[in-house]
C-alpha cells in the first residue's frame, strides 16, 4: 500500500524528481498494465522484492524485520499479513540470514513462515546403524536424513533429532512436522527464542495457508528432497531393500 502511495501521489508531485526520469516511470507503468485491466502486473513483484529482502507490513508502515521492533509497539505483521510478536519477526529474520544446506532464502514464500522457520532447524546427516533407534535400522547405511541442527553440541549418542524418511511424502506429513516441533520444544540446545517463534506461527499457521497457492507446499518439500538426496522425489532414489522390507509395505516416513 506504501508503494502504491508512492507511485499516485508523491512521484506525480516531488519536486526533486528530473522530469526525464519522471516520464520514463510514468511510461513503464502505463506499460505494466493488463490488457482490458487497470491492474498493474508489477504488484507481485513488488511484493516478493520486498518479502525477499526482509520488509514486512506493521502498523507503523513498512520495516526490516531484523530492525528494533520493540520501540514501534508490542506487535508487527508478518509477511503474511498475520500479527504476531517483535520476537517472532526477528527469529525469522535471523534465520532468514543464516545459511542452510536444506532451505534457501528463495524458498520463504513456497511454504508458511511456521513450515519454512521448522525446516530451517534441521541440517543433512547420514544413518548410522550403531546409533540409531530401531525404528530405523531398515534403512541402509549412510542414508540420507535429516538432525536437529541445536543437537550438534551434545554427544553423538545422546542425539534425539534425527529422521529418515523415505519418501518425500514423509516430509509433506503433518506427523513429520509435528514430530520435529516436539523435540526442538524439548532440546536444550534449540533458544528459547525461537520455540516462542515457533509455537506462535504454529497458531497463525492455519491462517497464513489460505495465502499459499495450492501445490507450493509439495514444491517445497520436493525441492528439500532432492537438495538432501541429490535426485529428484520422482526417481527411484529410494533403496528397493527399504521398501521390501517385511516390517514395511510401503515406502513412507519414519
Amino acid at each position: 500500500e506504501s508503494l502504491r502511495n508512492w507511485q499516485r501521489f508523491h512521484m506525480e508531485r516531488c519536486v526533486h524528481i528530473p522530469e526525464s526520469i519522471r516520464a520514463k516511470l510514468l511510461s513503464l507503468k502505463r506499460r505494466g498494465v493488463k490488457p482490458g485491466g487497470s491492474r498493474p502486473v508489477t504488484r507481485l513483484y513488488f511484493a516478493k522484492s520486498a518479502q525477499k529482502i526482509g520488509l514486512v507490513d506493521t502498523p507503523y508502515g513498512i520495516r526490516f524485520a531484523d530492525d528494533d521492533l520493540s520501540r514501534y509497539g508490542p506487535h508487527v505483521a508478518s509477511s503474511f499479513g498475520v500479527d504476531v510478536d517483535s520476537n517472532t519477526v526477528s527469529v525469522l529474520a535471523r534465520s532468514h540470514e543464516e545459511e542452510s544446506e536444506l532451505v534457501l532464502s528463495e524458498d520463504r514464500s513456497l511454504v508458511t513462515e511456521y513450515i519454512y522457520l521448522l525446516f530451517r532447524q534441521l541440517k543433512p546427516c547420514m544413518f548410522d546403524a550403531s546409533r540409531e533407534n530401531r525404528r530405523n535400522r531398515d534403512r541402509p547405511n549412510k542414508y540420507p536424513g535429516l538432525e536437529c541442527k541445536h543437537c550438534l553440541t551434545l554427544d553423538a549418542n545422546e542425539r534425539q533429532g534425527r529422521y529418515f524418511p523415505t519418501s518425500v511424502k514423509g516430509l509433506t506429513d503433518p506427523s513429520f512436522s509435528h514430530g520435529v516441533l516436539s523435540h526442538l520444544l524439548k532440546c536444550p540446545g534449540c533458544p528459547a527464542s525461537t520455540k516462542n517463534a515457533l509455537l506462535t506461527l504454529k497458531r497463525v499457521n492455519a491462517l497464513q495457508i489460505a495465502n499459499i497457492k495450492r501445490g507450493l507446499k509439495k514444491d517445497f518439500m520436493d525441492i528439500v528432497w532432492e537438495r538432501l538426496h541429490g535426485s529428484p522425489s520422482g526417481s527411484n532414489s529410494t533403496d528397493p531393500a527399504i521398501c521390501q522390507s517385511p516390517e514395511r509395505k510401503t515406502c513412507t516416513d519414519e
